[in-house]
């Protein structure tokens, strides 16, 4: 039998919220400077959440 996948990409836990917007900041896990991710089974996933970039005039390097 074939099992649904789905590629995930780990973020860090989190932490406190920006004091003006009352958002979370969610860097990227990194493994060896890159980007964490992996393929899972769609039965392990138990939430989700939609992620926002955080735009500005400068690039942040999180």
């Amino acid at each position: 039998t074939s099992h649904p996948l789905a590629y995930v990409e780990w973020y860090t836990p989190f932490g406190v919220p920006d004091p003006i917007t009352k958002l979370f900041t969610v860097p990227p896990s990194t493994h060896n400077n890159h980007v964490y991710g992996e393929v899972i089974g769609v039965d392990r996933i138990v939430l989700n959440c939609h992620l926002l970039p955080k735009y500005g005039r400068r690039k942040d390097p999180t």
